[in-house]
């Protein structure tokens, strides 16, 4: 799953789901009117070493995949908004039916879990400001969420090796029907 495609389904789920306006964001776009939540990505980091797999099989049937597990954040701010919206929000995000919706979204690859899950949930913070003679009333949570990418495997399996031991002895051994 590529960041752009976990925001979309946070949004759709947003938009679709809780009936708010949720956009990704930033964007060149000017912003909506009225209220809304704005999802951003903040960072991603890997979390230990990429897995890796045995070699593929020698007929071709499948694919396989190193597996990097990652760590998003992803910051909602809601616009014009006195922190409801991102109260339930913060609520649905630890439902079976966020999680059911999550995995149907999710984009298909080679039947590997392609989803998403949620780990952390921050706090709701005040983040309004003032601009000149006008106040901005906006509140701020945070949510990190934990995904998979994947690389594709291409080591195969030996089919024969060759040693020399101390240039005296050779040792050679070969694979059948395996």
């Amino acid at each position: 799953m590529t960041t752009v495609e976990l925001l979309s389904v946070v949004c759709r789920w947003i938009n679709e789901k809780l009936g708010y306006k949720a956009i990704q964001g930033p964007s060149n776009n000017p912003a909506p009117k009225g209220r809304y939540i704005s999802v951003v990505m903040q960072n991603v980091r890997q979390v230990g070493d990429i897995m890796v797999p045995g070699p593929r099989s020698n007929d071709g049937k499948r694919n396989k995949y190193k597996t990097a597990v990652k760590v998003a954040s992803i910051q909602l701010y809601e616009v014009e908004g006195d922190g409801d919206w991102l109260r339930n929000i913060q609520n649905g995000l630890q439902t079976d039916e966020f999680c059911e919706f999550v995995e149907k979204n999710s984009p298909e690859l080679d039947g590997l879990d392609t989803g998403f899950s949620v780990w952390e949930i921050g706090d709701i913070v005040d983040n309004g400001f003032q601009d000149g003679t006008f106040y901005f009333q906006q509140k701020t949570m945070s949510f990190e969420a934990q995904f998979h990418d994947y690389l594709e495997h291409r080591i195969q399996r030996m089919e024969s090796v060759e040693v020399n031991f101390n240039n005296e002895e050779n040792l050679s051994v070969e694979v059948e029907n395996g």
